[in-house]
Parts: C-alpha cells; sequence; structure tokens
C-alpha cells in the first residue's frame, strides 16, 4: 500500500493478492493495524502531501492530484480533517 499509496488501489485488489475474501480482508487489516484500508490509505496519501508541501515544489492542486485525490476540494477536505489546519496553513506553519 505504501509503495502505491497514490494510484487507486482496492480492497479487493489487495484481497485478492493475499488470496482472501474482501471482508475478511478488511476485518483483519482493521484488527492489525487499527482503522480501514481505505482510511490506512488517506493517512498515506496525506503524509505524502505533507511531505510535498515542505518541499515547495508544487502547487496545493498539483499536490492534491499526485497524491491521488479525486479533487483539490476533497484533499482540502481530508487534510483539514486529518491535520487541524488547512494545505495553505500548514505551508505557512508546518
Amino acid at each position: 500500500m505504501y509503495e502505491n499509496c497514490t494510484t487507486g488501489v482496492s480492497c479487493t485488489e489487495l484481497s485478492d493478492l493475499i488470496k482472501m475474501g474482501r471482508y475478511s480482508f478488511i476485518r483483519n487489516f482493521k484488527a492489525q493495524m487499527g482503522k480501514t484500508p481505505y482510511g490506512y490509505l488517506l493517512d498515506l496519501r496525506i503524509e505524502k502531501s505533507k511531505k510535498m508541501i515542505k518541499a515547495n515544489e508544487y502547487t496545493i492542486t498539483e499536490i492534491s492530484l499526485i497524491c491521488g485525490f479525486s479533487s483539490h476540494s476533497h484533499f482540502t477536505t481530508t487534510f483539514t480533517k486529518k491535520v487541524g489546519m488547512s494545505p495553505t496553513e500548514y505551508k505557512i506553519n508546518p
């Protein structure tokens, strides 16, 4: 998941890879990691975006797309919820 966090990897693809049913995979993943595969994927994407914001090489919109978010608004909403400030605020005060 870490290596492919910016692409649209699905729970079905992951569960097929390890020869496990989709719902069993989700249940076992959550038991081991404390969050769903999608929640974990969002955390990976947010961490990657934080590093990219600090590097200051791309715009916030470019970062949102590079990190696999479907839109700038989805990225901004998710980032703000997880980090406690907007991407623009984070860029000013990391």
